[in-house]
């Protein structure tokens, strides 16, 4: 097994695609990527994929054998195994029946049609698996800010689901939601980590680390 460096280390789940969720998706087809300039045109860098590219080492393919036995000079025709049966003789010994045995009913069963009621509530939609990246996707005026405070989810990506002046943050540490903040907080913030941040899907901001 190869030594790896920490620059390879920074870069073995790194993958190229469209957008990062191609990337997350076909990573077992797709070229391994340090920076965009590794990828083919209209294809980006994306790290966090599930993929490893030095998991394991490339199979080894071996050539088949010639085959052994030569062709025959002409084609075997095939011949017949059973004479064909021949088809029966004489008219059917029973005749269809021309007419059905009784008439279709056309009364309806009940006096008045049964009308089934709208339902009264919207169908929810299906909770978030917590081992989709989406789940980590929160708004905050930093990806710092978001990671501290958790406020609200935003798992399309889009900075549009946000409130004003919030964007959406990639693979935060938030766990759940614990809603906006209507007051200034009284502590001062530390300053936010020095993180290189880079478009997502929908737009989101993700973090290279």
């Amino acid at each position: 097994k190869p030594v790896i460096t920490a620059e390879q280390e920074m870069h073995r789940y790194s993958f190229c695609g469209a957008f990062w969720t191609d990337a997350r998706d076909n990573c077992e087809t797709k070229d391994h990527c340090e920076d965009d300039r590794d990828c083919p045109e209209a294809e980006f860098c994306w790290t966090q994929t599930p993929c490893d590219y030095y998991a394991t080492d490339s199979p080894t393919l071996k050539p088949s054998k010639n085959p052994t036995t030569s062709p025959t000079p002409k084609p075997t025709e095939p011949q017949p195994t059973k004479k064909p049966t021949p088809s029966p003789i004489g008219p059917p010994t029973t005749s269809p029946t021309a007419e059905p045995t009784f008439s279709p009913t056309f009364v309806p069963t009940t006096d008045e049609p049964t009308v089934t009621p709208r339902p009264t509530d919207a169908p929810t939609s299906s909770p978030l698996d917590p081992n989709d990246p989406s789940f980590t996707f929160f708004c905050g005026t930093s990806w710092a800010h978001a990671d501290e405070t958790c406020m609200l989810r935003c798992p399309s990506g889009n900075s549009q689901d946000c409130p004003a002046e919030l964007e959406c943050w990639a693979f935060t540490s938030c766990e759940e939601e614990k809603g906006l903040v209507t007051e200034d907080p009284t502590v001062i913030p530390t300053p936010a980590p020095m993180v290189l941040f880079i478009p997502g899907p929908g737009g989101a901001q993700v973090p290279v680390f």
